[in-house]
């Protein structure tokens, strides 16, 4: 009895510690998870829909960052496109409009931003 409880888990340990390292080299192909950050440069709402679902909306001031995750693509409304810079992974987007304008329907993506 005490020999097959010692094999099963001295299997299991190396293919547990393997299977992660795997996965992590796997992830940013296949599953392609996506972060959008918002920093705000001037006093803006941004309403977001990520993978069709609503996360609601945020007033951000001056300084200030948020982040949502999505599988697929996020749709914003922003009160302020001027006011704030976007990013995706890290990635500089650009403002998510020009001056103190409301945009609405701002489609971000793996392929970057349209409207």
């Amino acid at each position: 009895a005490g020999r097959p409880a010692a094999g099963p888990a001295a299997t299991t340990a190396p293919a547990v510690e393997e299977a992660p390292g795997v996965a992590a080299r796997d992830t940013p192909i296949e599953w392609r998870k996506l972060a959008l950050t918002a920093a705000a440069k001037q006093r803006t709402w941004v309403k977001v829909v990520a993978d069709g679902r609503s996360q609601g909306d945020v007033t951000l001031e001056v300084g200030e960052r948020h982040t949502w995750q999505a599988d697929r693509e996020f749709v914003l409304d922003v009160g302020n496109g001027g006011g704030i810079d976007l990013y995706l992974n890290g990635e500089y987007l650009g403002t998510a409009g020009t001056g103190p304008r409301v945009v609405e329907d701002l489609v971000i993506n793996e392929n970057g931003m349209s409207q």
